[in-house]
C-alpha cells in the first residue's frame, strides 16, 4: 500500500473519529463538574437495601425497611448567605427503591457555597392541591386535600432478639398548625462536586422505639416529633 493511500485514510480516521472524541471528552467534564445533590441512606455504617434484613446495633436485634421515600422541595444555592438561584422542580421524590431518583442536578449557578432546602413539601404547593410528577397521588404520597401529602414514609419490620417482631409504618405528613411537620435545612457543599447527604435511620428509628411511635399514618403531634429527630439525622458526607 502506498505512503499517499495510507496518508489518506489516516486523514478519513482522524476527520471521522477526533470530533467524537472531543465530545466524549466535554461530556466526561461536565459529568464531573456539574453540580449535584445525592443521598445515601444508611443504617449507622451500614447501607440500606429495600427487603434487605440488617443488623440494628449490637444486641442481635435486626431491621428490615421495605419502603422509604420522602420529599425534599424547594432547593435553593446561596453563596455566603446570598440567594443565587432556585431549583426550577418544586419538589423532588427521593424513593430510595428508585436509585435514579437518589440524585438531582442542581441550578447551574457555579459560584454556590451552600444549599437549603424543605424536607417535605411547601405548604403553598399544598394549598394548590393535587400535582403532578413527583407529586402525583399515583406515588402513594397523598392523603387527602384536607390533609395533604405524605413528606416521609418508612415501612419495614424490628426484630428484636429476645421478643416478637414489630411492624412499623411511619408516615410523616401534616401542613398546617399545630401539626406542621415541614423542616427547613441547610448545608454547606461544592458546585464542583457530587454532593453527598447520608440519611442515617439509626438515631430516627431508635428515637421511634424508645418513644412506642411505630404506627403513624395521619397528622399527630407525635408527627411533629419525629420529623424535627429526622432533621439530626441528615449530615453530609
Amino acid at each position: 500500500m502506498s505512503n499517499i493511500r495510507i496518508k489518506t485514510i489516516y486523514n478519513i480516521l482522524l476527520n471521522l473519529y477526533f470530533p467524537l472524541i472531543l465530545i466524549a471528552g466535554f461530556n466526561s467534564v461536565y459529568a464531573q463538574t456539574y453540580p449535584q445533590l445525592s443521598w445515601h441512606v444508611t443504617l449507622n455504617e451500614i447501607e440500606i437495601s429495600p427487603g434487605r434484613k440488617i443488623p440494628y446495633g449490637t444486641e442481635g436485634d435486626s431491621l428490615r425497611v421495605n419502603v422509604l421515600r420522602f420529599y425534599i422541595s424547594d432547593i435553593t444555592l446561596f453563596r455566603n448567605g446570598t440567594l443565587l438561584a432556585k431549583d426550577s422542580i418544586a419538589s423532588h421524590l427521593i424513593d430510595f427503591a428508585n436509585r435514579s431518583s437518589l440524585t438531582q442536578h442542581l441550578p447551574d449557578e457555579q459560584e454556590f457555597d451552600s444549599i437549603g432546602f424543605v424536607l417535605g413539601v411547601d405548604s403553598l404547593l399544598q394549598e394548590y392541591g393535587i400535582g403532578k410528577a413527583d407529586l402525583d397521588p399515583v406515588n402513594g404520597m397523598y392523603w387527602t386535600w384536607q390533609t395533604g401529602y405524605i413528606h416521609f414514609k418508612l415501612e419495614g419490620v424490628f426484630y428484636p432478639k429476645f421478643s416478637s417482631e414489630k411492624e412499623i409504618t411511619l408516615h410523616l405528613g401534616g401542613y398546617q398548625t399545630p401539626h406542621q411537620t415541614i423542616q427547613q435545612l441547610k448545608f454547606a457543599c461544592s458546585p464542583y462536586h457530587k454532593n453527598c447527604l447520608n440519611l442515617n435511620l439509626y438515631p430516627f428509628i431508635n428515637y421511634a422505639l424508645k418513644s412506642d411511635a411505630l404506627q403513624i399514618m395521619s397528622p399527630c403531634l407525635k408527627a411533629v416529633e419525629l420529623s424535627a429527630n429526622l432533621t439530626q439525622c441528615i449530615h453530609p458526607e
